[in-house]
Parts: structure tokens; C-alpha cells; sequence
């Protein structure tokens, strides 16, 4: 599973959480998952129709590291965010092997993990521009 940063206590997360919401990160990062699924459906459709059964294995996993990793620092709000980011990231993973597949998770927001920092937002316009990094 993916590296994230543990340093922070659950005090802190709410103000985090608050800037993911005013950076509209949940809407951003839909669309992040709409630029795969969209290209999968017209690329590789083969590929796409495993999607669901995807989210099905995958979804347990990651909350099962979460309550393991993190469930002592996160509130509600935050766990969500940070429940759909590992979601998509391990499932981006699945899809890698594609040619020109958009990756955003792992070319943007798995990096940031592993350097201890929380992404919660984006400046200018994707895919030009950089992660809000908390």
C-alpha cells in the first residue's frame, strides 16, 4: 500500500479537511477519475469493464489500511478525502501499463505522500499547474 504521512494529530485534520472543501478538491479529483474512466471507455474498453470489480477488491483494502494507519488521526471529513485519494490511486495502478493513460494520482498525489505532505488542492489549470500541498 501507499506511503502517507502519520505525523498529524486528528486537531489538525479538520483545518485540512476545510482546505480541501474551499480548493474544491473532491470536484477536482473527480474529474481526475472521469479523465481514466473516460479514456478507458474509448481506449480500452476491454479494460474499463473490469472497473467495478476493481473498486470491489480494492475498497476493502484501503480501508482496512486506514483503520490499521491512520483512524487514531483522521476525522469523518478527512477520512473520506483520504479514503477516495488511496481508492484511485491503487486503482490508477491497475491501468499503468496502458500507453499515454492519464495518471494523475501517481505522477502527482502518490509523490506528495511520500514526501510527508497532503495534497488538498490545485493551482491553475490541470494539467498545467501544481498540488496545493498542505
Amino acid at each position: 500500500m501507499l506511503s502517507f504521512p502519520t505525523d498529524r494529530t486528528i486537531e489538525e485534520w479538520p483545518e485540512i479537511a476545510n482546505r480541501m472543501d474551499a480548493h474544491n478538491w473532491d470536484d477536482f479529483t473527480l474529474e481526475r477519475k472521469g479523465d481514466l474512466t473516460g479514456w478507458l471507455t474509448v481506449k480500452h474498453p476491454h479494460r474499463y469493464s473490469v472497473w467495478n470489480n476493481l473498486v470491489k477488491e480494492i475498497r476493502p483494502q484501503v480501508d482496512d489500511w486506514i483503520d490499521c494507519n491512520l483512524a487514531s488521526v483522521l476525522d469523518d471529513l478527512a477520512r473520506s478525502y483520504v479514503r477516495w485519494d488511496l481508492l484511485h490511486a491503487a486503482l490508477e495502478t491497475r491501468f499503468v501499463d496502458l500507453k499515454k493513460v492519464p495518471l494523475f494520482y501517481t505522477e502527482h498525489v502518490v509523490p506528495a505522500w511520500q514526501a510527508g505532505r497532503i495534497p488538498y488542492g490545485w493551482r491553475g489549470e490541470y494539467p498545467e499547474g501544481a498540488l496545493h500541498l498542505e
